[in-house]
């Protein structure tokens, strides 16, 4: 259920929230004031330890420009997440289906133009997006990647070299993850994983 939030002159923000395996996941829709029937849509994801607000801006210059945004929290993805969860629980895969959630969601909204909906994500939101992107090609019109963090299954191997290093409660960046957070990419080849992604690609890194 969409419920209003705030209105702008060219946009409405809209609160608006999806399920993934029975936990909420916590978002804002801007939603561009148009007669128009659909609009191209594109899905932000926040970085490690961050939340939707953080990421808002973008979607807020998206609808000023006649593109819809969404901008959610990762479940578990910060303590600070208005979504259901726990950082314990939370890991890149947990968080491609956070994404995979929204993406089925919206497709069900007759705002969205299902032809042009689109990809973005930052740090390790931009590795989600880039992995759910290979998998659902046929959906995704593009992405745009903000530093994406393809180093992370790197990362997890530099710090724990083998598997059974690995603690059930770990540290990373001062958060508490728990063993899935490096067991889920301790194997992962990212570029395998994410190089037959076909259509355009904007990838943002650096100053």
């Amino acid at each position: 259920m969409l419920t209003i939030l705030q209105e702008q002159e060219n946009y409405t923000v809209y609160e608006l929230t999806f399920q993934r395996d029975g936990l909420q996941i916590y978002g804002n829709l801007y939603l561009p004031r148009s007669d128009a029937p659909s609009f191209p849509t594109v899905m932000i994801g926040h970085g490690f330890g961050g939340s939707y607000s953080e990421m808002a801006f973008y979607a807020a210059v998206l609808a000023e420009n006649g593109i819809a945004g969404y901008v959610f929290d990762f479940c578990g993805g910060s303590s600070g997440s208005r979504s259901d969860g726990d950082t314990r629980q939370m890991s890149v895969l947990t968080e491609k289906r956070d994404m995979e959630a929204v993406l089925d969601g919206l497709k069900g909204y007759a705002f969205v133009d299902e032809n042009k909906l689109f990809l973005m994500g930052e740090s390790q939101g931009g590795l989600v997006a880039a992995l759910l992107g290979e998998e659902r090609t046929d959906d995704i019109r593009g992405m745009v990647l903000l530093y994406p963090a393809l180093v992370i299954p790197d990362d997890a191997r530099d710090e724990y070299p083998n598997r059974e290093d690995i603690p059930d409660i770990g540290n990373r960046f001062g958060i508490a993850v728990g063993r899935g957070y490096f067991e889920d990419v301790w194997d992962m080849d990212v570029y395998e994983e994410i190089g037959k992604f076909d259509k355009d690609v904007l990838i943002i890194h650096g100053s």
